[in-house]
């Protein structure tokens, strides 16, 4: 940003510090390992797909990816991240009809 003047005003870093802050609190911890557990049961489900070790219409696939969206989609609800957000909403759906047309 600038000043008035038009001279450049020089952003705050953040140190180590400060960004522990962010996660220090019991509530950020937990929205933190939603989403981690959110991404990892997602790619969970895309590399047991293309393994071969589930189908597209297995039942655990659908599964996987409903919880890694629900996961996901909390997390990036807390931090008021909308396209992450969106997306999820749009994976969790997806999962949710394949499940219910089975």
């Amino acid at each position: 940003r600038i000043f008035a003047g038009g001279i450049p005003r020089r952003r705050r870093r953040r140190n180590a510090f400060e960004l522990s802050l962010k996660y220090s609190t019991m509530k950020n911890y937990v929205f933190s390992v939603l989403g981690w557990f959110g991404a990892g049961a997602i790619l969970c489900a895309f590399g047991l797909l293309n393994f071969g070790v589930v189908g597209s219409r297995d039942t655990i696939y659908h599964v996987f990816n409903m919880l890694g969206a629900l996961g996901v989609l909390i997390d990036a609800l807390h931090e008021k991240d909308w396209p992450p957000a969106f997306l999820n909403i749009v994976w969790f759906l997806v999962a949710l009809v394949s499940l219910a047309i089975r």
